[in-house]
């Protein structure tokens, strides 16, 4: 009996000595799984966060009687900060300067006195809102007592417009980047070759 007696002591100490490091291994594992799903959740939620501010850039064409112009639109849910404009000519030639590549000249035809022309020259970070747009290059007629003159300043444009490819590379807040390919404008390309077309036509 005294032999019992002495065991069941050791025995109870065992026990809870067992009980104690298992319970610490179930602590830690628990701890670690709970520190995984928490760098899960995390991730998924910066995800979500960069996908709810994701900027998507767009090049808007307008080719009025009045107005033709090209502009850079974030049509996106999320800031846009533009870092830099390629532009491409006909020869290859790069700029980030739409006016250095055209060859349109506002002492032409329709001249200062009946259109206004404006562009913007420097890109370099600067941020889009949702909705907002930059100006690449706008030419509008003044008045309506001028509208043949214009038609040929618009013409003019246009056969300089239709040669470009207009590249962007873009980030968004986060810092990710974007990059939308050197293309022409399909509007301005079609209306450059229905000049040339026309003017073929007209010889």
């Amino acid at each position: 009996m005294e032999f019992v007696s002495d065991v069941i002591p050791i025995i109870t100490s065992i026990a809870g000595v067992t009980i104690a490091a298992v319970s610490i291994v179930f602590t830690k594992r628990s701890s670690k799984q709970q520190q995984e799903y928490n760098e899960k959740i995390l991730a998924q939620q910066e995800d979500h966060n960069m996908k709810s501010v994701k900027p998507l850039l767009n090049i808007k064409e307008v080719s009025f009687l009045s107005e033709i112009s090209i502009r850079i639109e974030n049509v996106g849910i999320g800031p846009m900060i533009v870092k830099r404009l390629e532009i491409v000519d006909e020869n290859k030639r790069k700029e980030e300067n739409i006016r250095n590549l055209i060859r349109f000249s506002m002492s032409g035809t329709a001249g200062g006195s009946i259109s206004s022309l404006t562009w913007t020259g420097v890109f370099e970070n600067r941020a889009i809102e949702v909705g907002e747009s930059i100006n690449l290059i706008t030419l509008k007629r003044r008045d309506e007592g001028c509208k043949d003159a214009f038609k040929v300043a618009r013409r003019e444009l246009i056969e300089d417009i239709g040669y470009l490819e207009i590249g962007v590379e873009y980030e968004d807040i986060y810092g990710n980047k974007f990059y939308h390919e050197p293309r022409r404008s399909k509007a301005f390309e079609a209306a450059k070759n229905k000049i040339i077309s026309n003017a073929l036509e007209e010889k």
